[in-house]
């Protein structure tokens, strides 16, 4: 279920490294860094496979922006 737009705001705000920003340049964050919702046994990182983006974790599940 998609995370409201306040609330992606308000935790996106809680990360040490993007507290700085002003709450319209978080909501541009927000807004142009999708969610992505995993299920049990999906693999979200493989060492084959680099990471791209920046990932945070949120409630009971992880959403990464690319």
């Amino acid at each position: 279920m998609p995370i409201p737009l306040k609330e992606e705001i308000r935790l996106l705000s809680m990360v040490d490294i993007l507290g700085p920003l002003s709450e319209e340049e978080l909501e541009d964050l927000a807004k142009r860094a999708p969610d992505t919702f995993l299920e049990q046994d999906d693999i979200l990182y493989s060492p084959r496979k680099a990471p791209r983006g920046f990932l945070s974790s949120r409630r009971a599940g992880c959403s990464s922006t690319r």
